[in-house]
């Protein structure tokens, strides 16, 4: 019965305990109540989870594909254990299903635009950098003031960097009351 309730074909049951295909059947069909299939199927406790489960309405689809993939890796098992390749044959293909879709759907999740990704550029040593630093220096020079200011500024920068210290820029914090602090 244990078989069964794990997916095995009845012919590869009843090869394994030297009855017949139709002896098999009979069997379950006509003597194992759905309780007791249930019961084989999930186990006691499994019923009562599976129960709980289903009625969470904020269970999501992954959490599905999840329980789905265990109950069938179960009967896979349990059809390589009968020595039912058939079964197992397709058991795989379904579990290579659920996987595809499992796959698909965290792929999915991880573009979303509610996955946050930082990064972070360091541009004091490009091209690009120099060029501005040279331009700004060329503007501020109508302004010695601010240009020896801005000169002093970049120095300090330069020197933190090769003294290796670099100073943690604070992250927004979300303020309920709508306003970003920093």
């Amino acid at each position: 019965e244990l078989l069964l309730a794990g997916g095995a074909g009845q012919r590869a049951v009843g090869d394994k305990f030297g009855l017949s295909k139709d002896s098999i059947h009979r069997h379950w069909h006509g003597h194992v109540s759905d309780e007791r299939k249930a019961a084989l199927i999930l186990g006691p406790v499994q019923v009562q989870a599976l129960a709980a489960k289903i009625a969470e309405e904020s269970e999501s689809v992954i959490d599905h594909h999840k329980a789905t993939r265990a109950g069938l890796y179960q009967l896979y098992s349990t059809a390589l254990e009968a020595g039912d390749k058939t079964s197992g044959a397709l058991l795989a293909g379904r579990l290579t299903d659920v996987n595809n879709s499992i796959a698909k759907i965290t792929g999915e999740m991880a573009s979303s635009p509610l996955v946050q990704r930082n990064t972070v550029n360091v541009f004091m040593h490009t091209r690009e950098f120099a060029d501005f630093q040279a331009r700004l220096i060329a503007v501020l020079n109508r302004f010695p003031d601010a240009r020896e200011a801005v000169l002093a500024e970049f120095d300090r920068l330069e020197a933190l960097e090769s003294a290796g210290e670099t100073r943690e820029l604070p992250a927004l914090e979300h303020d309920p009351d709508g306003e970003e602090t920093a």
